[in-house]
């Protein structure tokens, strides 16, 4: 009973704190991505912080079973059995019950357009590519005057300015970020924007999944599944820290395996199989069905040998 409660109240403040901390980051980084430079800092925008909990809702309880099971590895072997078959209910229950629930409420996309944009300051040089803006006035209606260089066409002693009467400038190289500048401070590195766009990718398919209907969502659990049967490396090496290693790798490797059938449209440039496959085993779900339900039995084996190889360890020791 102890390890229940304990496993339950582990479980409560995962969610709380992660939800809580992650909807705060993410309202932050909001704020700076809609930051330009001369303008006024503001870090709290109520629309992005509704935002930033519906996207980071989902994002902890797809990490809350790695976390259950590295403290169920860090504790005492104890009863571990029973605060394993507590987490996979606790997760079962959320993911197949109420998340469906929660995320047929969301909408991001609207919460986002609702976040003010700010219009681009006067009075500063900003790079993109081969041109170099610089702006006198920008009005309330984000029209422009000012100038633009073409840095590539000075070279080449052509003609390389343009003046800019009453436009509204687009800086494409600025992406999702208001000013360019700021791009240029805080843009997220290449490999972590890669896996964050893995995470959407599979965010995009459980709100999808739970719009479609029961039986979609429960094909999408099987991601879940996957997640859930990490618990079986707990036991893969008699050294808590390369189980926990193991666990690492493990979700890991759900996630990216889930991210790449999620996202076939980017990854199918560089797998061109990938959709073929895809197609071929729609009779079974999808291809994240059959390979969420591989990666189940791959678990269970690694975690199966591990303990067989202890049980045969202890055996030597005793004789």
């Amino acid at each position: 009973m102890k390890t229940f409660f304990s496993v339950l109240v582990s479980y409560i403040l995962l969610c709380l704190v992660g939800v809580a901390l992650t909807s705060s980051l993410i309202m932050i980084y909001m704020g700076c991505i809609r930051f330009v430079v001369g303008q006024p800092l503001n870090l709290f925008s109520l629309e992005a912080l509704k935002a930033g909990f519906e996207i980071s809702l989902p994002l902890v309880m797809i990490f809350i079973p790695m976390f259950l099971v590295l403290s169920l590895i860090r504790h005492s072997k104890k009863n571990r059995f029973i605060g394993i078959v507590t987490s996979a209910v606790l997760i079962g229950a959320s993911w197949i019950i109420g998340m469906p629930l929660i995320l047929k409420s969301f909408n991001v996309n609207d919460n986002i357009e609702k976040i003010k944009t700010e219009r681009l300051s006067a009075g500063y040089f900003r790079l993109s590519d081969n041109a170099l803006y610089y702006f006198t006035n920008v009005d309330s209606e984000f029209r422009a005057e000012g100038i633009v260089i073409d840095l590539g066409k000075i070279a080449k002693e052509n003609s390389s300015f343009k003046v800019i009467e009453n436009e509204v400038v687009t800086i494409e190289e600025a992406g999702y970020f208001s000013d360019i500048l700021v791009k240029r401070v805080i843009e997220i590195p290449p490999l972590l924007r890669q896996s964050l766009m893995d995470l959407y990718n599979i965010g995009i398919a459980a709100k999808k999944a739970a719009d479609t209907s029961f039986l979609s969502w429960l094909f999408f659990c099987t991601f879940i599944m996957a997640l859930v049967f990490v618990f079986a490396l707990a036991d893969a090496s008699r050294w808590r820290l390369i189980s926990a290693f193991f666990v690492v790798i493990g979700t890991g490797l759900v996630l990216k395996a889930n991210a790449i059938c999620y996202g076939i449209s980017y990854y199918k440039t560089f797998i061109p199989f990938l959709p073929q496959v895809d197609e071929k085993l729609s009779s079974a779900g999808s291809l994240a069905v059959v390979i969420n339900c591989a990666l189940a039995v791959l678990f269970v084996i690694i975690g199966l040998a591990g303990k067989i190889r202890h049980g045969s360890r202890k055996t030597g020791d005793d004789e």
